[in-house]
């Protein structure tokens, strides 16, 4: 998919006009009012369930917030001016849009996924290190500029095939998870990511994985995961200029007989003590070291 996202490509939002009620579980309804792309949902604190109203008074004690599986079409208002909060837990909802937080110095965990997000606004939290907007609507790359301190990054069940634009994937990046969406290429931007150790991009559309420079760039990678796409052959680089210790390949076009003509390959197999074992549902490879290391192409 040769396509590169640009910023006033992002589609359209709804937003939430609560309606007027004295209960306190009345909940937010969709209002066919668009828009601009930088805002979003607040719910009125009036609108809030007890249950939801006690989860964020017990927080601003714990620091930490599950509201997880709580029907939100939007974000409390009430969260936005919580100081000191490390952790929030939103997946499950209704959420389609999210709107940073007025205190987001200190939170390190943030959990969006399981919504029905269509865009996620640039996010500006300096201490999160673990991001979740797996299993959404997105089409486009959100804006990691504000997010430097970011290890982990799921953004897999999604509808990503574009290529990120200006923007850039956070370089502290441990782990990347972009399976299940639209790619046919693995974006050349991840290339930069030095410190990457663990990328999943399995049940994408995959025919190759790009230039070499992609693969030479991931000093780190010790865990790959390409199954269930279309890929055809493996680069030499990729067992040359990685310490790559698991590689997933079931379900692609790879064939054995070609993965054992190339030199890099018959020393990498080496290199990791690999042995190989035929199983009766087929072919299998693994490494027979104490780290339980492995290759598979079944």
């Amino acid at each position: 998919m040769g396509c590169t996202q640009t910023r006033d490509e992002a589609p359209r939002e709804f937003v939430t006009s609560p309606t007027t009620t004295s209960s306190s579980s009345a909940r937010a309804v969709m209002s066919p009012t668009t828009l601009d792309f930088n805002k979003t949902r607040v719910l009125p604190e009036s609108t809030l369930s007890s249950k939801v109203d006690l989860k964020i008074t017990v927080a601003q004690r714990t620091k930490t917030l599950n509201l997880a599986d709580e029907r939100l079409h939007g974000v409390p208002a009430p969260l936005l001016k919580m100081k000191g909060l490390r952790e929030l837990d939103m997946q499950s909802n209704a959420l389609t849009s999210f709107v940073p937080l007025d205190e987001p110095s200190t939170l390190t965990k943030l959990n969006l996924s399981m919504n029905r997000l269509l865009t996620v606004p640039r996010l500006a939290f300096q201490s999160l290190q673990r991001l979740d907007l797996s299993s959404n609507r997105l089409t486009f790359f959100p804006d990691f500029s504000g997010l430097p301190a970011l290890t982990e990054l799921y953004l897999d069940h999604n509808k990503l095939g574009c290529a990120p634009g200006s923007e850039v994937f956070p370089s502290n990046l441990v782990v990347l998870d972009i399976s299940y969406n639209l790619f046919t290429a693995i974006p050349s931007q991840i290339g930069e990511l030095s410190q990457l150790a663990d990328l999943n991009v399995a049940s994408n559309l995959l025919v190759s994985f790009g230039p070499a420079r992609v693969v030479k760039g991931l000093k780190s990678l010790a865990h790959l995961d390409i199954s269930n796409n279309k890929i055809a052959d493996i680069p030499d680089e990729l067992f040359t200029h990685t310490p790559l210790a698991r590689l997933l390949l079931k379900n692609n076009r790879v064939k054995e007989a070609d993965l054992l003509q190339k030199e890099s390959y018959s020393t990498f197999l080496s290199r990791k003590a690999i042995t190989l074992d035929r199983l009766t549902t087929g072919l299998s490879m693994s490494v027979s070291v104490k780290s339980v290391k492995q290759l598979s192409l079944k």
